[in-house]
């Protein structure tokens, strides 16, 4: 609504909107930096070492994150032993189960056919062969030899600590039911998941013999929002679902009388002794404290909302655009958590956040840093078909490509293909011409070509997201003269000009052009914080 009609409906007619009024108080949920969603990251934590026998300090993390935003977290251990183990999590409990187990219950393959795909572009990786032998025959030596022997052995091993699902449930029903819910959970297909476990071990493995650079999860690059709604959204959804299992415990509980028909008096009346969820949101929004079950994915249960002070307009301002690392952070000793990285250029502010034991965690979003909303469905369906247009090979014809020499291209955290070396940057910056249009791809679209080196770096390969709740700003593109949006991890990987003198550099690579990747979008990036 515009001024007047603000005024008209008797509100002021500068009102923002975006907070909850709770006894008087202007109540904002405040927004929390989170971990990159559907990207595995390589991480090297001392503390996993406490984890199990054999366990090391490196692993892989993948916040997995549906689209009605529900996440959890899957961390792919690496053990000296030289194998593998997946962790994840249910009703805030971790457990760990053999790769190679995960990856049979999955799809029902063949030891041949898993040994190929995982040694797939690493055949000159003789440690790594044998590990996958040591791992495929550890499988056998539990004497599971087919894909339902296993998928039995999982449910009957965890049977007993998913006691939501209904007696009658076979083990592979269970099975099944961790394999949707725990593990990989915003990708659909088993397929799917095998594949990305796949490229998440072979990562691992190079991450463990040192030929690839920790990523961490403190930089801006590997980070992006959680935004007010939806966490409220979560909250929301685990209190319905709680409700329900009460409503259900009260309807068997009245089934035991002996004259029990099921209808709708009886659901009534079940509903009636099942209360309601509006007291724990109104909690929630008071205190700022969350009593979850499955703990939301988060690293926190409080100080999760703060009273916006409006004591003048630019400090009421400055709510809207404050981001918090997080509560779990400011009783570490490290200050990993607190550091400005280069990565952070455009994005956060370098100069507005406080004093004291926030410095560093409570930051602020610049001027131009824009959040992005939920894409247009079509055209994020439409990806895979541009990126084959543009040379990629889908992935069920990968066979035809020597996978060593090219870049796994991932979407959305889904592997979709590969694309030959020589090809890779042409499709990157034809791609991005698309993303500029805006048409056939969305112009949120985030495009991270990630080069393989000579020397130890990053772990190669296109990633492509297109998720809600990513930082992105409006840079020039140079080639076409139009407004890009450029995300926090594409901008690593490109060349933009701070000033306007720089730009010609830029120009003269084009003239004399270097590998296709390092001819990227340019613009001027000077932006600071609106509080600045």
């Amino acid at each position: 609504m515009n001024p007047k009609e603000l005024v008209e409906h008797g509100e002021h007619e500068q009102e923002w909107g975006g907070y909850f009024v709770v006894k008087g108080h202007e109540k904002i949920v405040r927004m929390l930096l989170m971990t990159r969603r559907n990207y595995p990251i390589a991480i090297k934590r001392s503390g996993w070492k406490q984890r199990g026998s054999l366990f090391s300090d490196y692993g892989i993390s993948m916040r997995c994150v549906t689209k009605d935003q529900t996440a959890t977290t899957n961390v792919l251990h690496f053990v000296t032993d030289g194998s593998a183990k997946l962790m994840f999590s249910y009703h805030k409990v971790l457990y760990y189960v053999p790769l190679c187990l995960v990856l049979r219950c999955l799809c029902d393959n063949s030891d041949q056919y898993t040994f190929q795909k995982l040694k797939q572009g690493f055949e000159d990786d003789l440690y790594y062969i044998d590990c996958i032998h040591n791992m495929l025959r550890a499988v056998h030596m539990e004497n599971l030899h087919t894909h339902e022997e296993c998928k039995m052995y999982l449910g009957r091993m965890f049977r007993v600590k998913f006691f939501e699902c209904p007696e009658w449930y076979t083990d592979m029903q269970i099975a099944d039911f961790i394999l949707k819910k725990c593990i990989l959970i915003h990708l659909d297909s088993n397929e799917d998941k095998f594949n990305m476990l796949v490229f998440m071990t072979q990562k691992l493995f190079v991450f463990a013999q040192n030929k690839c650079k920790v990523e961490g999860a403190d930089a801006v690059m590997m980070q992006e929002l959680l935004l007010g709604g939806h966490l409220y959204l979560q909250i929301v959804k685990e209190k319905l679902q709680s409700w329900l299992v009460g409503l259900k415990l009260n309807v068997l509980k009245l089934a035991k009388a002996t004259s029990f028909s099921l209808g709708s008096a009886e659901i009534m009346k079940a509903a009636k002794y099942s209360g309601g969820i509006e007291h724990g949101l109104e909690m929630f929004l008071a205190t700022g404290s969350i009593n979850s079950v499955s703990g939301l994915g988060l690293m926190q249960d409080k100080g999760l909302t703060i009273v916006a002070e409006n004591i003048n307009r630019m400090r009421y301002m400055s709510h809207f655009r404050a981001v918090h690392r997080g509560a779990f952070f400011q009783e570490m000793r490290t200050t990993e958590a607190r550091q400005l990285l280069p990565d952070a250029w455009g994005f956060i502010c370098p100069v507005h956040t406080p004093d004291g034991a926030p410095c560093g965690l409570l930051n602020h979003l610049t001027t131009n840093c824009r959040i992005t909303d939920v894409p247009d469905e079509e055209k994020v369906r439409n990806i895979p078909l541009v990126l084959t247009d543009l040379g990629m090979v889908p992935l069920k014809y990968a066979a035809t490509l020597d996978v060593k020499a090219s870049y796994a291209v991932q979407l959305d955290g889904r592997i979709v293909g590969y694309v030959a070396g020589d090809v890779a940057g042409r499709l990157v910056d034809k791609l991005r011409l698309l993303k500029i249009k805006g048409r056939s791809v969305p112009d949120t679209l985030e495009i991270v070509s990630v080069p393989l080196r000579k020397t130890v770096s990053q772990y190669p390969g296109i990633y492509l997201f297109t998720g809600p709740a990513r930082m992105m700003r409006p840079l020039l593109n140079l080639a076409t003269n139009k407004i890009e949006l450029v995300g926090t991890f594409e901008q690593v990987y490109m060349d933009i000009c701070v000033t306007p003198e720089e730009a010609y550099q830029v120009k003269e690579r084009a003239r004399n052009p270097e590998p296709p990747h390092r001819i990227g979008s340019a613009g001027y990036a000077t932006e600071l914080s609106v509080i600045a």
